[in-house]
């Protein structure tokens, strides 16, 4: 029977294992790392000290987390092996794949050099630790894409269609598809994220499957269709890494955060965040004058609201990676009317996210264009929609970028 102890050491988890790592029970390995991970554990210690053995079957489990790990700058290392044991890690070509430590006195090496977190200031808000780099970047711009007027009617035409270049893009949301002309479009119109000129968006159709087209030059003349959106373009002043030691922050609370943290009258947002459940809606159909509800109401009436939204009661997609973009902004009376229409009413916050699929998190806000990136390229994705206040989150990172009117 295996046995494992959980201790700290130099602020680093030490898992103390008794036993075998066999075929028998490398599955509890396997599932004591994926809880450890899952609630944000980066760098792991496993003293060997009392391992008498480990198979080909313990070591595929180590490996397949020191993958995940070292994505996200984080690792496992391990201790106290013993000379058969090393043999093993020796003959099987592991030993360069993992740091091996002779004791536990040796952990202090694992820890971040002090110029790592130089330029990094720390801060606690609605309980929830954040680290902020400001850069100093100067004030960045909202534009408008054409008009959200007809989304409630559900009166789009041909004539609504906006052609946008990706090469024009770099934040933001809207209502979007990809195609030539209206007729190959009008019915997949969904819910849409911009992130650095890519798009991502969630047909309203019976079955819908994210559609995206991945950019990687900013000159790209590539043309998506929207109804309606906003683009942000600027530099970020700051980026934030927040983790919530016991349990999550709700969204609404992140944007108090954003806003206290952030002078500017209103910001650009870009958040990469663990899920601890999301609250969120999109459209089962697309709001074009040929699908106009009959009762000629709105398609958020209650009448037909059902029919037209889907909109979950319940938390979902939990422990998923999230990537959102849109606009938070600390007073609306202080903004044009036009801009402060963006949020929904009595929220601070409007954005779009993109549901990825399970994996850890680089929780280093030096990282955050990289991780930015490694997501995009790297990940399934697997749901877009509008998230609500509710929305929960474990940690993450936030890029902020300062809007002038």
């Amino acid at each position: 029977m295996l046995e494992i102890e959980q201790q700290r050491n130099a602020g680093l988890l030490i898992l103390r294992i008794d036993g075998r790592i066999d075929s028998l029970t490398a599955q509890t390995v396997q599932q004591c790392l994926e809880n450890l991970i899952e609630a944000g554990e980066r760098q792991i210690v496993v003293d060997f000290s009392r391992i008498s053995y480990i198979s080909s079957a313990g070591l595929r489990v180590l490996l397949l987390f020191q993958k995940q790990l070292k994505k996200v700058e984080g690792e496992i290392a391990l201790a106290n092996l013993s000379p058969s044991v090393m043999d093993i890690f020796r003959m099987s070509g592991f030993s360069s794949v993992f740091r091996i430590l002779n004791s536990l006195e040796e952990i202090p090496t694992l820890q971040s050099s002090p110029k790592d977190n130089a330029a990094i200031a720390n801060l606690e808000i609605e309980g929830v630790n954040f680290e902020s780099i400001s850069t100093g970047a100067k004030p960045g711009r909202l534009n408008l894409i054409g008009s959200q007027q007809k989304m409630a009617p559900a009166e789009y035409g041909p004539a609504d269609i906006i052609s946008v270049r990706a090469g024009d893009l770099q934040y933001g949301l809207g209502f979007a598809a990809l195609g030539d002309d209206y007729e190959s479009v009008k019915n997949l119109f969904g819910e849409a994220l911009i992130v650095n000129g890519s798009l991502f968006y969630y047909p309203a159709v019976k079955r819908p499957a994210v559609d995206y087209m991945l950019v990687s030059e900013a000159n790209s003349n590539i043309e998506y269709k929207f109804f309606f959106g906003f683009n942000i373009t600027g530099q970020f002043s700051k980026i934030l890494a927040f983790e919530c030691q016991d349990g999550f922050i709700d969204l609404k609370k992140l944007a108090v955060a954003i806003n206290e943290m952030n002078p500017a009258k209103a910001s650009g947002v870009v958040l990469i965040a663990e899920s601890k459940g999301l609250l969120g809606m999109f459209l089962k159909r697309s709001p074009i004058i040929e699908n106009k509800p009959a009762n000629g109401q709105s398609i958020y009436s209650s009448e037909n609201f059902a029919e037209w939204m889907d909109f979950p009661v319940e938390p979902t997609d939990i422990n998923r990676a999230v990537i959102a973009c849109g606009l938070a902004i600390r007073d609306k009376a202080a903004v044009p009317p036009d801009v402060a229409r963006l949020l929904p009413d009595q929220s601070a916050i409007h954005l779009h996210a993109a549901v990825f699929e399970k994996g850890p998190l680089n929780k280093k806000a030096v990282n955050f264009d990289s991780e930015l990136k490694r997501i995009i390229n790297e990940s399934e994705v697997s749901k877009v929609m509008h998230i609500l206040d509710g929305s929960r989150f474990g940690s993450g990172l936030i890029g902020l970028i300062d809007l002038e009117f």
